[in-house]
């Protein structure tokens, strides 16, 4: 897996996984912030499908988005 843009409007790329023709990211605010949007899309078109905080600390983030996507609604 490739990260495609590290930076995106002050948050930092941790994980990505490729679905049907895009791509699931998940971005952490730069710096010691909790903060971390999940987004969907293109790396020129992303929507923003989650905002949140860590309640903890996060070690595996590639885990941690893949339990974020399965828990998503099925799209039809």
């Amino acid at each position: 897996m490739m990260l495609l843009k590290p930076h995106w409007s002050g948050y930092e790329l941790m994980a990505a996984l490729q679905g049907a023709g895009f791509f699931w990211e998940l971005w952490k605010k730069e710096g010691k912030s909790k903060t971390y949007q999940l987004t969907k899309g293109f790396p020129e078109s992303r929507l923003i499908v989650k905002r949140g905080y860590f309640d903890e600390v996060v070690y595996d983030y590639k885990n941690f988005l893949e339990n974020e996507v399965k828990q998503r609604p099925k799209e039809k």
